[in-house]
């Protein structure tokens, strides 16, 4: 596949195939969210808003596009704060975002600690390399975060 813009409507029909290719291959998170994203200034498709969910009991870690009714907590960032996050996986530019206020919480925040207090075993570090590989193998280096 060619790389095309993140979020655009191709990369998300891309990456929702990636999901679905490594679904049965994830382990089950030893902690329940329920979770919201929303995701801003989104320059691709006809929505510059996009929403998300995880609900770790329902689905495991796999987000699934639109909203959950009564989520523990919502989190709120920019385009390029999301790509950052879930693509390139840069902590430094996380953080700054974070601490810049470019990341809203609303909610119990306790809970995404939760989750980033997990302890991968290193065959769950593996899939998860290899699927972020393919996540970048389909996103376009430039476009226009």
């Amino acid at each position: 596949m060619t790389p095309v813009p993140f979020l655009s409507p191709q990369w998300i029909e891309a990456a929702l195939a990636l999901r679905d290719d490594y679904a049965d291959q994830l382990p089950d998170p030893p902690t329940p969210v329920r979770m919201n994203l929303v995701v801003t200034n989104v320059p691709h498709g006809d929505d510059p808003e996009l929403s998300a969910s995880i609900d770790t009991a329902a689905t495991g870690m796999l987000p699934r596009f639109g909203h959950l009714d009564d989520p523990e907590l919502t989190v709120t960032l920019e385009y390029a704060v999301a790509k950052a996050l879930f693509v390139s996986q840069d902590p430094e530019a996380i953080g700054q975002a974070f601490f810049g206020g470019r990341i809203r919480i609303d909610g119990d925040m306790t809970r995404i600690f939760l989750l980033q207090t997990l302890e991968p075993t290193p065959e769950q570090e593996a899939l998860a390399k290899e699927v972020n590989a393919k996540l970048l193998a389909i996103t376009a280096e430039d476009d226009d975060d």
